[in-house]
């Protein structure tokens, strides 16, 4: 038979952080409601995941960041906009 010591603190979220989000449009809400309830989650799970996924992402500005010192070049926005109309051309 296990015993629960309930003298010792609980450590079950102590590296855990509460996060709250105010304003959330009720239309927002309700499409992750349902995007929750379509991946077979809570609504707190499906938000963990995703805020996960997030995270793990790099921003902007790192990307940025890291293509400026590689040996790809300095292209600018010039050359990078008539790229892009050359591609929507072809």
């Amino acid at each position: 038979m296990n015993v629960v010591d309930l003298t010792e603190p609980c450590m079950h979220n102590a590296c855990m952080v509460t996060l709250t989000v105010r304003n959330v449009p009720s239309d927002v809400h309700a499409s992750l409601v349902a995007k929750a309830a379509n991946a077979g989650q809570s609504l707190q799970q499906f938000l963990v995941c995703e805020l996960e996924k997030l995270a793990s992402r790099p921003s902007m500005a790192d990307l940025l960041q890291s293509v400026e010192g590689s040996e790809l070049g300095d292209f600018g926005f010039d050359f990078a906009r008539g790229a892009l109309e050359q591609d929507r051309i072809e």
